[in-house]
Formats: structure tokens, C-alpha cells, sequence
């Protein structure tokens, strides 16, 4: 038995000033890359529990893709289900920080993440369907949430949905959260707890 994670995958740019920021010119500094995105990040930790992941997401057939699938791949993560698209890029995360690591701003261009819709959802159903766990988060279109939620209501899939944030916590408003978690915190929790009677070995 494994846990299915659906999201986002992309790369994270952190660039640090060394002195209190100038606007409008070039500032000193250190920049820091690593692979990120919710669900990435996600199947990253369960790897780190010895929990088998199947993660569901888009990638683009580019240098950044490639990075983030091996990086996968050696944590054993399983990656068969990942889209790998020609003509959208692998979402980026750029954040500027201050000079005590404090966000001043930030750009996400996570465009791809529209390629996990109701069509690839359907193409993985039964995948989905013999999880004992789906993870999922607010960054999926709206219709994509509903249909995910929707193939796995009156089953015994366990539900954990990230709200990513306030804005987007009003997602979930409309949804029955019987026998699912809206609090991502408590995801690795309820593992940890439950390891035995989920059977995941």
C-alpha cells in the first residue's frame, strides 16, 4: 500500500541580500536553488518515513525536470506517473529576501500545474483508488479538486488536503471532511500513529 501525493513540482530560487536592499539596482548577495513545490516537498518527508510514494504532478522536458526526477528517483520515490511536457516549463518558485532572510517578495510561475486536470486524474483513477492515503493541495484548478474528491468519496481512502494558504483555505468550505485532514501538519502525524493499522509494508 502506498500514499498518492497530487501537486505541485518545481524549482525554488532563494536570493539573500547582504545589506538592506536597494530597489531599482543590483544588490549583493548569495542565491540558493533546490527542487520544491507542496507535493514535491510532500513525498520528499513520507520517503524520509519509509512510506512508498506514488507522486502525481507535471514537469517540464527541460534541464529543471530533469534535475527534480533524479532527485526523486534516488529517494525512491515513484515518478512513473508524472507528466513530462513538451510545451510548458517546469514551474519556478523566485524569492528575494532581506537582509535578515525575511521575504521582501516573490514570483511563482507555476503555470504547468493546469496540466494536472480531470483528464490526467482520470487516467490514474485506479491508481488513486488503491491508495490508502491521497494528499492533495489548494494550487489544483478547483474542478480538478472536486473530481479527485468526488472518485474517492464513499471509499476507504484517507483524504489530507494542504489549504497552501488563507486565500485558498476557502477551497475547502464546501466539501465534507469526514474521515480527511485539512491540516497538513498532521499528515505525517496520523502516519506515524497508524503505520501498523494502514499496513503500508
Amino acid at each position: 500500500m502506498y500514499v498518492s501525493v497530487i501537486g505541485g513540482i518545481n524549482t525554488d530560487f532563494k536570493g539573500s541580500s547582504y545589506e538592506k536592499l536597494s530597489l531599482k539596482t543590483s544588490n549583493p548577495g548569495r542565491i540558493f536553488y533546490s527542487s520544491g513545490g507542496v507535493a514535491r516537498n510532500v513525498a520528499h518527508n513520507l520517503c524520509k518515513l519509509e512510506v512508498p510514494v506514488n507522486l502525481f504532478g507535471a514537469v517540464g522536458n527541460d534541464v529543471f525536470g530533469e534535475i527534480i526526477l533524479a532527485e526523486l528517483n534516488n529517494l525512491k520515490v515513484n515518478t512513473n506517473f508524472i507528466k513530462i511536457c513538451d510545451n510548458s516549463r517546469t514551474g519556478v518558485y523566485l524569492a528575494i529576501l532581506d537582509e535578515k532572510k525575511d521575504m521582501f517578495v516573490s514570483i511563482s510561475d507555476m503555470d504547468i500545474i493546469n496540466e494536472i486536470n480531470i483528464n490526467y486524474i482520470k487516467k490514474h483513477k485506479d491508481t488513486l483508488l488503491q491508495s490508502k492515503i491521497v494528499f492533495l493541495e489548494a494550487n489544483l484548478e478547483p474542478q480538478t479538486i472536486e473530481y479527485i474528491l468526488k472518485i474517492l468519496e464513499n471509499t476507504n481512502v484517507y483524504t489530507v488536503f494542504n489549504a497552501v494558504s488563507n486565500l485558498k483555505v476557502k477551497k475547502l468550505k464546501k466539501y465534507n471532511w469526514k474521515n480527511r485532514l485539512s491540516d497538513p501538519k498532521l499528515l505525517r502525524i496520523e502516519i506515524l500513529k497508524r503505520t501498523r493499522k494502514l499496513e503500508f509494508f
